[in-house]
């Protein structure tokens, strides 16, 4: 427990720890500076130090602050009131700054305040804090972000396919949550960014005609300066070091003309390609991100580019943004679909449809949007006046068939005007 980063209302500050020495025996390690024993062993004294008024000025105002908590106790004594009440607030000023929660099998947890169900699992185990996926507090599954309260009875849900998600560093109280966070996120990020780099490896190479298997890899990692082949990968695959740069280090009488065949590619060629980085759902991975306001399906074809350090973006096609990177071909990726059919999955898509101004039109809208299988997950009116109004819809489909079904069934509404996929 570390009481220096967050130390108690009464002034102790403390690292403690335990070890397990021989025959698996406890041992409780406290550690702390000398000035921090003198508080901890003699610091209840401070009070009357305060009473009595230290000579020292700056010795008075850190004892009049640090044992503010202990005047006010003395006050509540002198001012009335029966013994129960006065030890109800002494109770709740002691332990103002701390959480105590149970177990289903009523373990004590004792917690920051402010700490959630996210806080209380990993203070359990680790483990438990990587698998959780939901929590019963007091018996009602309650938000993992919910705010726990003393007394709290906490039930962790589990899952051994969960990992820790990004967003949960925003609302955790305690630095080990936190720390078991990030590092979690680390190692999933470094495992998903070498799967990359191998994948984008292997197209570089096979097109090429050459091999791409670790041995022949280690051939770059003295020139590149790579500690290992997984090393190499991640950084293929996080985009600081290119595929090119690893084909020429290996082969340097290679030419490497895969850019020509690549913007080839963005007009011909058929969905199914060898080599191609697989995007296999809605959430890609840490190192695969969709583009964001470009909203590709299944269906359409799909063209990745490779942003330092964070790995490959996908985009649609016809995307007007990929005129940006025209100059870049070096980081043009070749990416396909890879949708199992067994499993069922949605994605995010965006529709401008201009409506007639009259009573029912966007319930007419709304439900036709239902009736074939999609669901709206935002809309914005972008523009109204006194015939016609815009609007922004947002909506789950499948694949781009679905939406194209979706979009010539509101085109025969005779409310609506258009409809059309904006691109940006």
């Amino acid at each position: 427990k570390d009481y220096i980063s967050t130390p108690k209302n009464n002034g102790y500050r403390s690292v403690h720890t335990t070890m397990i020495g021989p025959q698996k025996k406890r041992a409780e390690v406290q550690v702390r500076t000398r000035k921090m024993h003198e508080i901890a062993e003699y610091g209840i004294a401070a009070h009357w130090l305060y009473k009595e008024g230290p000579v020292d000025t700056e010795a008075s105002g850190e004892f009049a602050a640090t044992f503010s908590w202990l005047r006010q106790l003395i006050e509540m004594l002198e001012h009335g009131g029966t013994p129960e009440e006065f030890m109800e607030h002494t109770k709740l000023q002691m332990f103002s700054d701390q959480v105590f929660c149970f177990t289903p099998n009523g373990m004590l947890i004792t917690l920051p305040r402010g700490a959630t169900p996210i806080d209380f699992a990993y203070a359990v185990h680790t483990e438990v804090g990587d698998t959780c996926v939901g929590c019963k507090i007091n018996g009602r599954h309650m938000p993992l972000r919910t705010r726990l309260e003393n007394g709290d009875e906490v039930e962790i849900i589990r899952s051994q396919v969960q990992r820790p998600s990004p967003a949960w560093e925003a609302f955790v109280a305690t630095g080990k949550a936190r720390s078991a966070i990030r590092r979690s996120i680390r190692a999933a990020k470094q495992a998903e960014f070498s799967r990359l780099g191998r994948q984008i490896l292997k197209s570089a190479f096979e097109a090429a005609g050459k091999d791409a298997s670790d041995t022949i890899l280690e051939r770059a990692l003295g020139p590149l300066r790579k500690p290992d082949v997984a090393e190499l990968l991640a950084s293929v695959g996080d985009g600081t070091v290119s595929a090119e740069q690893v084909l020429q280090t290996v082969y340097p009488e290679e030419s490497v003309a895969r850019r020509g065949r690549k913007r080839a590619s963005r007009v011909n060629g058929k969905d199914e390609r060898n080599g191609a980085v697989r995007v296999t759902g809605r959430g890609a991975g840490l190192g695969i991100q969709f583009a964001p306001d470009m909203f590709p399906l299944p269906g359409e074809r799909i063209v990745g580019i490779m942003m330092p350090g964070e790995g490959v973006t996908v985009y649609p096609i016809d995307a007007p943004t990929l005129e940006t990177f025209d100059g870049e071909p070096s980081r043009w990726i070749d990416v396909t679909w890879d949708i199992d059919p067994e499993v069922p999955q949605t994605f995010p898509a965006r529709l401008r449809v201009t409506a007639r101004n009259e009573v029912g039109s966007l319930g007419h809208i709304a439900t036709l949007i239902a009736d074939y299988g999609s669901n709206i997950s935002n809309l914005t009116l972008a523009q109204r006046d006194a015939d016609f109004y815009d609007l922004q819809i947002d909506l789950d489909v499948r694949d781009i068939k679905h939406l194209t079904r979706i979009m010539s069934a509101l085109n025969g509404l005779s409310c609506v005007n258009t409809v059309a996929r904006p691109r940006h």
